[in-house]
């Protein structure tokens, strides 16, 4: 589904951003050892949902990301979240503010719903020079993500 469709059975009703978190946090927990992808889940993000759902009722849609929820790289600072750029250097910095972008997404009314791996620093810039399938186990939070894209 387009975030255009997922927006307007928000505001259509067909489900709510408590749902959709809920069916984004069950797909990650079902797929992410195939894939690596997920860095940390947002503790918050189902209270975050129904703040959305709620401020939905009383005001309507902020706009329409309103109640979507979205994942971020792990080099894009949430406030109280880490932030390691896939790092094991900085594996413990926790984010004491909100970034530019995150606070733009939020301002939209957008759920995050967490953080995504990447290469160290974000270092690896094409599939030629990703090592696919190698998992440097640094930590369970820096692992080599599978690409998910064929040759």
């Amino acid at each position: 589904m387009t975030v255009k469709e997922l927006s307007e059975g928000i505001r259509d009703g067909k489900w709510t951003s408590v749902d959709l978190v809920r069916k984004y946090l069950k797909f990650i927990a079902e797929n992410d050892e195939k894939y690596n992808s997920k860095a940390e889940i947002n503790a918050n993000a189902l209270f975050e949902a129904r703040a959305m759902d709620e401020e939905l009722k009383q005001s309507g849609m902020r706009s329409p990301l309103h109640g979507i929820p979205v994942l971020l790289q792990d080099n894009i600072d949430v406030k109280g979240m880490h932030t390691t750029a896939g790092s094991y250097a900085i594996s413990d910095l926790i984010a004491e503010e909100d970034a530019f972008i995150t606070k733009k997404l939020k301002d939209a009314g957008a759920v995050i719903l967490g953080k995504t791996n990447l290469s160290e620093f974000a270092y690896f810039m094409s599939r030629q020079d990703m090592p696919f399938r190698i998992k440097p186990v640094l930590t369970e939070r820096q692992v080599q993500t599978i690409i998910l894209y064929p040759k």
